[in-house]
C-alpha cells in the first residue's frame, strides 16, 4: 500500500511538474512578445536559425538527391500510399 502510495505521489509530483514548466515556458514567450526586445537584432537571429534549422532543402530518394518539392511531395504520397495500401 505504502509503495502504491508514493508511487502515485511521483507520478502527480512529475506531472505537476512538467505542468509549471510547460506555463513558465508559455508565459515567457509571450512577455517576450508583449513587451518587445530593444535587442531586435538578437531577435531576427533567433528567428532565422530556427527558419534555417526547420528547412529541407531537399531529399535523398531512392539514390538520388532531390531538392524540387513537387518531386519530394510526390514520393512521400506514393510512398505512403503503397506502405498503407490494403494489397501487401
Amino acid at each position: 500500500m505504502e509503495v502504491r502510495c508514493k508511487k502515485e505521489l511521483q507520478e502527480q509530483f512529475w506531472q505537476l511538474s512538467l505542468t509549471n514548466e510547460f506555463i513558465l515556458r508559455q508565459k515567457s514567450r509571450s512577455k517576450w512578445f508583449l513587451e518587445g526586445d530593444d535587442n531586435r537584432n538578437y531577435f531576427h537571429i533567433v528567428i532565422n536559425w530556427k527558419r534555417r534549422k526547420n528547412y529541407l532543402k531537399g531529399s535523398q530518394i531512392v539514390r538520388t538527391w532531390v531538392e524540387e518539392s513537387s518531386q519530394i511531395k510526390e514520393y512521400v504520397k506514393w510512398y505512403f500510399e503503397h506502405k498503407f495500401s490494403d494489397a501487401r
